[in-house]
């Protein structure tokens, strides 16, 4: 892949790092316990650090292998917290 596309893709997972932190912040916190919310906060974190990683990963024209390592733990650990942390009917905690 070439560095364009680390850099859109960083840009679009910061996009819905906003997104979703405003729909936490507005939508989810009638809804979830306080615990529970802290949980999806979270992992809207912890996604905004990875996709500012990619973002520098695009710009100093890193390896795409560390761009698809970035991409995995978005998709597979910061989307289950963002479920987890969703779920009005969750009683454990991740992490």
């Amino acid at each position: 892949m070439n560095p364009a596309f680390w850099a859109r893709l960083g840009a679009g997972l910061m996009f819905l790092d906003v997104a979703l932190g405003a729909f936490a912040a507005h939508g989810l916190k009638a809804r979830l316990t306080p615990e529970m919310l802290a949980v999806f906060e979270t992992g809207a974190r912890y996604q905004a650090y990875h996709a500012l990683a990619l973002l520098l990963l695009a710009a100093l024209r890193g390896p795409d292998k560390a761009g698809w390592c970035f991409t995995g733990g978005i998709v597979l650990w910061l989307m289950t917290v963002f479920c987890e942390g969703g779920s009005p009917k969750t009683k454990h905690r991740v992490g």
